[in-house]
């Protein structure tokens, strides 16, 4: 009896121990649990508040680069009604300040009817062929003055290869090619003049080469334009290029 009894006893203390250790093991892992939970809920809003500034930091340069930019921006997404235009696009395409999110066919209804076509093809080849998105276009301002518009985008597709935004941006290019046309015009106006000019005339690059020969140049050479046109000076004096060179090259 005696030998159970302390068997029992001893069974007794060894349970208590078992059960003090449980405890201790599971108030240990409580605690870490909580700890764990704490750290975890810290580092998730450190990295939300991390994110959120740099969210804020990343619009903040989006609107000052579109502010400081002379071209508009636009983004469409496939499947939806409207489409983003900043504050610029929006003067250019409508003449008037931002209004938010506007349709993208109310876009299309700025430009010529005759233009809407290029548009259409040039954008469906660089969604599905991935061409380059870049074209000009006919519009009018709400006076009725014609304008030329360029219009550059670029797709972005997900890894089973379809589109999920295109975005890009449209500039007024109408004073620009005004000039351009302006130049070409008077260019046409003095080779004609020069043309009749009864003394060679000779115009180089510099790069030192020939951009333009009237017939009496020609004639004096004894070549025709097509041979003598970006042609250099060695081309046609060997053993004085070297001289020539220096002389144009002091000019210039």
């Amino acid at each position: 009896t005696l030998r159970f009894f302390h068997r029992d006893e001893e069974l007794g203390s060894l349970v208590q121990l078992t059960a003090e250790v449980a405890g201790g093991l599971l108030s240990v892992s409580l605690a870490w649990l909580c700890f764990v939970l704490l750290t975890g809920r810290s580092q998730a809003v450190h990295t939300v508040e991390r994110m959120t500034g740099e969210l804020a930091e990343s619009e903040s340069r989006f609107a000052l680069a579109t502010a400081a930019t002379s071209d508009g921006i636009w983004e469409w997404r496939p499947g939806d009604q409207s489409m983003f235009l900043s504050s610029r696009g929006c003067r250019i395409v409508f003449d008037l300040p931002h209004r938010g999110p506007v349709s993208y066919r109310e876009v299309l209804r700025q430009i010529e009817a005759g233009e809407r076509s290029v548009v259409l093809t040039a954008l469906r080849a660089h969604l599905k062929q991935r061409t380059p998105l870049d074209v000009e276009i006919i519009s009018f301002d709400r006076e009725g003055q014609r304008r030329r518009l360029r219009v550059r985008g670029q797709a972005q597709w997900d890894g089973l290869g379809r589109v999920t935004r295109v975005a890009g941006a449209i500039s007024d290019v109408t004073t620009l090619r005004s000039r351009e046309d302006e130049l070409e015009r008077v260019q046409r106006f003095y080779a004609r003049v020069l043309e009749v000019f009864p003394h060679p005339v000779l115009i180089k690059s510099q790069d030192h080469r020939y951009i333009y020969a009237n017939s009496a140049a020609c004639e004096f050479i004894g070549t025709s334009r097509e041979a003598l046109l970006n042609g250099t000076t060695a081309d046609l004096l060997p053993g004085q290029s070297e001289e020539h060179l220096a002389v144009d090259s002091e000019v210039l």
